[in-house]
């Protein structure tokens, strides 16, 4: 929810652990319905991110349009976490088991989020080169 008081573009970020995204995890995790209604998504091609010594990878959802002064975005940008159907259970126990790094399957997936004043900028592209200089 927008609680400044003024348009601003939004954008979001999941990140996930790298060594689980796309091998162990459906890469298509993200909810259509939040990209057919307002936002667009990227995959960051220039590498993992680390945060806690856990190296992600990240997704980037952008809002295509401000959002005005106490207006909601679209709440869910990512639906659900799909297991692969083509893991094995090895694995799946080198992963989740006692011993792996992700006992009991548990994982940690990161949420970040920013926004800026829409005024001044003719798109979020250009709000988000100017936000990522600071």
């Amino acid at each position: 929810k927008n609680v400044g008081n003024n348009d601003a573009y939004i954008r979001i970020r999941v990140m996930i652990p790298a060594d689980l995204d796309t091998t162990v995890l459906n890469s298509s995790m993200y909810t259509s319905s939040a990209m057919d209604k307002e936002f667009t998504m990227a995959y960051d091609k220039s590498g993992t991110v680390e945060r806690n010594s856990v190296k992600y990878n990240v997704y980037t959802f952008t809002r295509n349009d401000p959002l005005a002064p106490g207006e909601m975005t679209y709440w869910n940008v990512w639906g659900t976490i799909h297991m692969d159907t083509t893991v094995t259970s090895a694995q799946s126990e080198a992963l989740f088991g006692k011993n792996g790094p992700y006992p009991n399957g548990v994982f940690p997936v990161l949420v970040e989020a920013d926004a800026i004043q829409a005024e001044g900028f003719t798109d979020a592209t250009a709000a988000f080169a100017a936000f990522d200089k600071q």
